[in-house]
């Protein structure tokens, strides 16, 4: 895990992530974050890519064992001036269908994160290949 976090900041973004929180911005739609990685270095990290001013929400857990999303979902909710109904998570992990589910929001699963598209396939839900094609 020190490795891990040591490291944090050298991987890049996805092709396509800047653009599409762009566009979504332009468009008016809120953007919030919801992440099994530590709160305090979840806020370092969206700092160091200068991704803050897309987000009014950045949730993380308040340690490093990347434990259920559940919870911390369910107080963001809350937090929300939307419905359940009108909100998107976009993840790349059951774990994340399973969060959205208990939250009642709608998931999308994108197949270039941390599980295979033939696992994420599994939940039934839609899984795209990459964020590009959340604009197809």
């Amino acid at each position: 895990m020190n490795e891990y976090e040591r490291r944090s900041s050298e991987c890049n973004l996805h092709d396509e992530a800047e653009r599409l929180l762009n566009l979504i911005s332009a468009l008016g739609i809120k953007q919030s974050v919801l992440s099994a990685y530590p709160h305090k270095t979840l806020v370092e990290i969206i700092k160091h890519f200068k991704l803050d001013s897309f987000f009014t929400h950045l949730v993380g857990l308040d340690h490093i064992y990347a434990t259920s999303k559940v919870e911390l979902g369910k107080e963001l909710i809350k937090k929300l001036e939307h419905s359940k109904h009108e909100i998107l998570l976009i993840g790349d992990t059951i774990h994340d269908f399973e969060v959205a589910n208990e939250i009642g929001a709608d998931c999308v699963l994108v197949a270039n994160g941390h599980q295979s598209k033939e696992k994420l396939l599994k939940s039934g839900v839609v899984v795209l290949d990459n964020l590009e094609d959340l604009y197809l």
